[in-house]
């Protein structure tokens, strides 16, 4: 009986969890369809919202990422409302990235901080993205300062760091110098994609950096090493970018 009753629970989990990241994604469609009209939108944002506040307490360590994928996946989809293909596979990443949020919110997953770096990398490398696509307007930069410096403040928290003033200060320090660097990166014939990884490397190095000096392990080794990758890697991203004179 128990076991039976267990075996419903977890069914009910299951298809829980399953409407939580395919309802969103549907309305995502619909509200592409329908051009970002105000009821469509409405309906998406209060989708997404049932998913998040049905969720445990743990949801409230993920806020950042959770929510600023969604609005990084609208600004997405809505600058590649003239294309077919592209806006399909925008959605599709979107409902494995809340199945990954969800994830998070049950501590589903075994190595978790690696886990934690790479989906904080792929939402710096979503931001990029649409920096660099976009023209280069205040709006644009802001969100960058503020996209960066909200993902790096929920990282280096969920990476233990304990002096919150510190963490505060570091994240929107490297918030701004990276965006700083980025408004020069787009005087380089990159590309929107090379200058994106290019400054995604960038924010990468600099938040090992600052995890590093928080656990105090920051050393002239590790940091020599971190400018080997960098100088490795730009080489590759410079190499496979088209220079013109």
């Amino acid at each position: 009986m128990d076991k039976n009753l267990l075996s419903r629970l977890q069914k009910q989990i299951e298809w829980k969890s399953a409407v939580k990241v395919l309802l969103p994604a549907v309305l995502l469609v619909w509200v592409w369809q329908r051009g970002f009209a105000v009821i469509p939108l409405i309906s998406f944002v209060a989708a997404l919202g049932w998913g998040y506040f049905t969720e445990s307490q743990e949801r409230k360590q993920f806020r950042t990422s959770f929510w600023l994928t969604a609005l990084t996946t609208l600004v997405g989809l809505y600058m590649l409302s003239g294309s077919t293909a592209l806006p399909i596979a925008l959605i599709t990443l979107f409902a494995v990235a809340v199945a990954v949020e969800l994830s998070f919110f049950r501590f589903l997953f075994t190595n978790r901080s690696a886990v934690y770096g790479i989906y904080h990398l792929a939402l710096i490398f979503a931001t990029f993205l649409i920096f660099f696509a976009s023209s280069l307007q205040w709006l644009s930069l802001i969100y960058a300062v503020l996209a960066i410096t909200l993902v790096l403040q929920e990282y280096f928290t969920l990476e233990g760091a304990h002096h919150r003033m510190r963490v505060v200060l570091l994240s929107v320090g490297t918030g701004f110098l990276v965006s700083e660097v980025a408004l020069l990166t787009r005087t380089l014939p990159l590309g929107t994609v090379n200058a994106a990884a290019f400054m995604a490397l960038i924010t990468l190095l600099t938040r090992d950096a600052i995890k590093a000096h928080f656990e105090g392990k920051l050393s002239l080794a590790s940091v020599l090493r971190g400018i080997a990758i960098f100088l490795f890697v730009s080489v590759i991203i410079f190499g496979l970018s088209m220079w013109r004179v």
